[in-house]
């Protein structure tokens, strides 16, 4: 089987298959992504990845493609001292989907920030079942960008997939602005920048307090930084009803948590030691819910599942901090936002010249 290979030199990402032993022995770190017949391999070692690929070609037939340019429509853009990923020609080709592509109006935000305060979500008839395979389509285009380079876009891709199936005209009106301003900003771009001072898991959580006007759910958010770089972000609803504001927060922060873990257990498969995950919140009645040893009598309805956040506290795997609301970038994926502080944030998680308060 003709397999290809892509060698991107980075410091820390995740991978399927690790090259433990090379690892231990000092001679950097090697890992191989799968994805059916396409390997992206992230090097720090030019030699062990030329080994790799003397081995390789002693079992199966491989092109070696070099310094990776493209991967799963992902643009990658290589510099000394950083890489880029952006997906401005996927963002084209599903623009070229939505049937009005002549709109000259520029969105600034990915939606309108007073959804909630309306009962404009709720109007329009249910779409046909033509247009109902259109708006499946588009939500899974939006969703791929969204997952890949473009955390801003998380809520509003998270708020329109609740209606996959019956979706409205109104529905399909606000899909169709997210898509018309991802088109406008399509050149946006994640950015990884070399940190090796930088050796710490910081995550930020936030919750928007009952924002399902239907069901009284409440959204959590967070983002997770590793090396000073955004590695991963969330935008969901969570699965019961809180009773504060306060207990939205503790759930999201058990959310974060959780994803904090994962990513300090895969470092640590590439012999990266890291003590802590440094976890920040907006909201001081959250922090210390988390942070006491026995659970408190308000906080007695929270599924089990989120109270494990206390005992890897208590272990030191984890410490929380608190930071304004204004400064706090997982605010993006937690409810529609105006234009200035969507621009606020953005800055924050694509300016690489800007990290939020924590980031090294």
């Amino acid at each position: 089987r003709r397999v290809s290979l892509a060698l991107m030199q980075c410091k820390s990402d995740p991978c399927l298959y690790i090259h433990k032993e090379k690892i231990k022995k000092g001679e950097g770190v090697l890992g191989i992504g799968t994805y059916v017949d396409d390997l992206p391999c992230l090097s720090t070692s030019k030699q062990a990845y030329s080994d790799l690929i003397e081995q390789l070609k002693q079992h199966i037939p491989i092109v070696d493609l070099g310094e990776a340019k493209w991967f799963l429509s992902v643009e990658i853009k290589q510099n000394k001292n950083y890489i880029t990923l952006n997906q401005a020609r996927q963002i084209e080709e599903t623009y070229k989907q939505i049937k009005d592509t002549t709109s000259q109006k520029e969105w600034k935000t990915p939606m309108e920030e007073k959804l909630f305060n309306t009962q404009q979500q709720y109007q329009g008839k249910i779409l046909c079942n033509k247009d109902q395979e259109e708006y499946r389509s588009l939500i899974g285009s939006t969703l791929y960008v969204s997952e890949w380079t473009r955390p801003d876009l998380a809520y509003a891709v998270s708020y329109l997939s609740r209606k996959l199936g019956k979706a409205t005209s109104t529905d399909m009106k606000h899909l169709r602005r997210l898509v018309k301003f991802m088109y406008d900003t399509r050149h946006k771009e994640l950015t990884f920048i070399k940190n090796a001072k930088c050796n710490t898991i910081v995550a930020y959580s936030d919750s928007d307090w009952g924002n399902d006007t239907l069901d009284r759910k409440s959204q959590s958010g967070y983002l997770l930084y590793i090396y000073g770089n955004l590695c991963g972000w969330k935008s969901t609803k969570q699965s019961s009803v809180a009773l504060s504001t306060a207990n939205a927060e503790y759930i999201a922060l058990a959310e974060a948590a959780r994803e904090g873990l994962y990513f300090k257990n895969l470092l640590h498969e590439f012999n990266h030691t890291q003590t802590k995950v440094n976890i920040w919140t907006d909201n001081t009645g959250a922090k210390k819910n988390a942070e006491a040893e026995l659970q408190h009598k308000k906080s007695k309805h929270i599924d089990i599942k989120y109270h494990f956040i206390k005992d890897e506290i208590e272990k030191e795997n984890i410490t929380i901090g608190y930071i304004r609301t204004q400064d706090n970038p997982s605010d993006i994926l937690t409810k529609p936002v105006s234009k200035t502080v969507y621009d606020r944030l953005c800055k924050l998680i694509f300016d690489r010249q800007i990290r939020p308060k924590g980031v090294c």
